[in-house]
């Protein structure tokens, strides 16, 4: 019986860890008018760090 209640907790623990391991989308905005070369570069340095998140930059006027 109690190697059957580790198996069950083992396996209720491997499906809570596969559900946080899904990809991300993030929405940046960026006031101003126009994306910037420097905004870019940290955006993609950020989603090189961070695979499985998508950035989406939209630029917005004043």
């Amino acid at each position: 019986m109690r190697y059957l209640k580790t198996l069950a907790l083992g396996a209720v623990m491997v499906a809570g860890s596969t559900l946080s391991i899904q990809a991300q989308e993030l929405h940046f905005i960026m006031c101003g008018g126009e994306i910037r070369d420097a905004d870019q570069t940290v955006v993609d340095a950020f989603t090189a760090a961070n695979p499985g998140v998508t950035v989406n930059i939209e630029a917005v006027p004043w």
